[in-house]
């Protein structure tokens, strides 16, 4: 009560504008401060995401995710195998064998999936959630789907689709040999080769010949996609819309989410580098960026 009693004193002996400004000082104003360091943050790190996924994000088409489908093969018969059976491992300890593996047999479940393929498919419906879009999404299906050309499409792995898409896409900023020995990054003079138990990556951004309709094509132990999610933003500061491709290198021996980004194409506008200095400077100094212009 006596508490009371002083804040009530305080209100109706201090002289009415000496109050007032108190208040103003020690609410007011660190609030308003602080809404808006809120708002300005919602804004600085949603705004680059919805721009660099525009064409996905306001599709009124469905959103398609292709990936290998993969079934039950006879290297004799260079054929199908129908009807496969395939196992699963579980560990099953045993009083004699606390290491004991048993198997749970299916059959019929083909076509599957590679563990990367989805995990990597995984990062992508992470992504669409971020976009807000809860629907107008699935996983394609290569044969059924294969001519639903004007979709928006994100491809994993080099799947069949994967080469059709590159084939009718442009631009397409890297280059591969057939023996995977190495990838070749336009604008970058050095290729980057694959050895031992590394392998090389690739996010490309790109476009639908002469169509608006925007490709993701992501490749690379199924790591791409979280290197698509966890680097959005700082993409969409840099190219906004527009196309792009990321370089990158993985190692097995070091872990499924192990990656090391090795190059980026093209090199940001210089508006786009002047309002995100420090996103650029700090891929600048990785020397992540092209000195050149050749393929």
């Amino acid at each position: 009560m006596q508490a009371l009693k002083s804040i009530l004193d305080f209100f109706t002996s201090t002289p009415k504008h000496v109050w007032q400004e108190l208040v103003l000082d020690v609410l007011v104003i660190p609030g308003v401060v602080i809404v808006y360091r809120s708002i300005w943050k919602t804004y600085t790190d949603t705004r680059p995401l919805f721009i660099l996924f525009s064409g996905i994000r306001k599709s009124k088409k469905e959103i398609l995710i292709y990936l290998s489908q993969l079934s039950a093969f006879s290297p004799a018969t260079r054929s199908k195998i129908p009807n496969a059976n395939f196992s699963a491992d579980y560990p099953d300890p045993q009083p004699t064998n606390r290491n004991n593996l048993s198997q749970s047999f299916y059959s019929n479940i083909d076509p599957l999936w590679s563990e990367g393929d989805g995990r990597c498919a995984a990062d992508i419906l992470n992504i669409l959630g971020r976009l807000g879009r809860k629907e107008g999404y699935r996983i394609a299906n290569t044969i059924n789907d294969w001519n639903e050309t004007f979709n928006p499409k994100f491809s994993i792995g080099f799947n069949p689709k994967t080469k059709d898409l590159i084939a009718n896409c442009e631009p397409i900023d890297f280059n591969i040999p057939q023996d995977y020995g190495f990838i070749k990054l336009r604008g970058h003079h050095s290729s980057f080769t694959i050895q031992g138990k590394e392998d090389m990556g690739i996010i490309q951004k790109t476009f639908l010949k002469d169509a608006n309709t925007p490709i993701f094509i992501l490749a690379g132990f199924g790591v791409s996609g979280n290197i698509l999610n966890r680097h959005a933003i700082e993409l969409g500061k840099l190219f906004r819309n527009k196309s792009f491709c990321v370089v990158f290198k993985t190692d097995l021996s070091k872990g499924k989410d192990y990656y090391v980004m090795k190059a980026v194409y093209p090199n940001p506008t210089n508006l786009r580098k002047a309002i995100y200095f420090v996103t650029y400077f700090k891929w600048r100094k990785r020397n992540l960026f092209p000195i050149g212009d050749q393929l």
